[in-house]
């Protein structure tokens, strides 16, 4: 029996570094290449590192008819091995590509800000999503950024969040503080709470959005197919991964898939955003 329980415990702590590796990765990838973060992507090791991470998540997906929600991928689209490749190249060439791809401002196509998605378009009601989501980065202990302040809806930003969750959890579920297996217990709570109200619902459609985005800059480029460059990978992993943690997690699939509307007032947004955004780990 203890051999058993020891098993499924060294898998658990598996699967959650596994997880914890792909939050981070996401988050980079989809991070301006200039920044200083998305240095960590050229470490020795790591993207090899995140492409077994995937493959050990797959292979943990044992329901394969799981429920998949509009704009999910299947379990099988949830590859990063080609991604290798493109880190061949400068961060200044990857920097072209994501001007191209997202722009200077805020790109209208494919924006990477979760309230863009809102089916709710008054900004009210969207300074108010943006509260609840720094009211989570400071109720953990996650500060503004200094050097890169960006709204706290960021694709990015909410991936590292998760990563940082997962983080601390992990932290906690090694420690022999008398609070350690309350304080994981929160950590994972917080992710469901987090994943289900500010991520599931809008990062399909931002997936979907950017592979059309990519597409049709290839198409204007005479360049590669989407599924043949580095953000085409990205987004259908990471539609695939959302559907194996929303999956896990035990959350119910959203009915739709929602669509950009970015018609808000920027202005108004900015002033909501001004406390700035997490920090790097």
């Amino acid at each position: 029996m203890n051999s058993i329980v020891n098993s499924e415990r060294e898998t658990d702590i598996a699967v959650q570094n596994a997880r914890y590796c792909l939050y981070q990765f996401f988050a980079l990838a989809l991070s301006d290449p200039l920044s200083e973060r998305s240095g960590r992507l050229y470490q020795p090791g790591f993207l090899e590192t995140v492409s077994a991470a995937a493959e050990f998540i797959r292979a943990e997906a044992k329901d394969e008819s799981a429920t998949l929600a509009p704009g999910e991928r299947p379990p099988s689209a949830l590859d990063l091995q080609p991604v290798q490749e493109f880190f061949e190249r400068s961060p200044e060439h990857f920097e072209a590509d994501y001007q191209n791809t997202f722009g200077l401002l805020m790109s209208k196509e494919c924006p990477p800000y979760g309230t863009e998605y809102c089916l709710q378009t008054f900004s009210v009601f969207r300074s108010q999503e943006l509260a609840d989501i720094a009211g989570y980065y400071k109720a953990f202990g996650v500060e503004p950024s200094r050097d890169q302040p960006e709204r706290q809806d960021h694709i990015a930003l909410q991936l590292e969040f998760m990563s940082w969750l997962i983080g601390k959890a992990i932290h906690a579920e090694q420690s022999d503080n008398d609070s350690a297996a309350e304080n994981a217990e929160l950590c994972r709570q917080a992710q469901k709470d987090f994943f289900e109200k500010h991520m599931a619902w809008w990062i399909p459609a931002f997936c979907a959005a950017l592979e059309l985005k990519v597409k049709s800059v290839s198409d204007k480029n005479g360049g590669d197919s989407a599924s043949q460059s580095f953000y085409g990978c990205v987004a259908s992993s990471l539609c695939a991964y959302v559907g194996l943690e929303r999956n896990s997690m035990g959350i119910e699939p959203p009915t739709e898939l929602v669509k950009p509307r970015p018609d808000t007032d920027d202005a108004e947004m900015e002033c909501a955003a001004c406390s700035g955004a997490p920090a790097g780990q």
